[in-house]
């Protein structure tokens, strides 16, 4: 029944993290771009294969926030939109770019996987948005977007880890034959 619900609510779920929304800030833009620059990874991508933050600022004022793998090479990336909207107010829209010619695969299954898209888009609004609120990550505000590209994928989830658990007992399986056959060396 839920499944049902989530799939069939899942396109209007989606619509939230694609479109370019965007946030105002009681803040000065040179303040804003000051903070964006700094910006953390995500709470939710922390202690993944995405090891940092990388962010810099266009000849245009806007602040590019890449994603980085281990070795700094941009896996994601995301354009933060800054406009001085003066009386120290400013409009922040983040929206996705691309993941560059380093990973093109990326671009490939975040096209053919719009929910995954919409995952990474809000997270990252979200983080945006906590850094400049000045509060921790709220990982009840990327709810909706990871609830729909949970119950879109949940065939190649299951998929997935059937494959992991099978590969975990094959190594098992063989670490303990390497075991006894070290007992029987007299190794042990």
């Amino acid at each position: 029944m839920i499944a049902r619900f989530l799939i069939a609510a899942s396109p209007a779920l989606l619509l939230g993290g694609c479109g370019d929304a965007s946030e105002v800030y009681p803040r000065p833009a040179a303040d804003v771009r000051t903070v964006l620059l700094a910006t953390d990874l995500p709470f939710p991508l922390q202690g993944t294969s995405h090891a940092s933050v990388l962010a810099r600022q266009t000849p245009e004022g806007a602040i590019e926030l890449a994603i980085a793998d281990r070795k700094g090479q941009a896996q994601l990336r995301f354009l933060a939109e800054v406009t001085d909207l003066g009386a120290a107010k400013t409009r922040v829209a983040v929206r996705f770019i691309g993941a560059g010619t380093t990973y093109p695969t990326v671009d490939k299954r975040i096209a053919e996987h719009p929910e995954i898209k919409a995952v990474y888009v809000k997270t990252m609004r979200e983080q945006v948005d906590a850094q400049l609120d000045g509060r921790p990550f709220n990982n009840l505000a990327i709810g909706p977007e990871m609830m729909a590209a949970v119950a879109l994928n949940a065939g190649s989830i299951a998929h997935d880890m059937q494959a992991a658990g099978e590969e975990f007992r094959r190594r098992d399986r063989e670490n303990i034959e390497k075991a006894y056959a070290a007992e029987a060396r007299g190794e042990w």
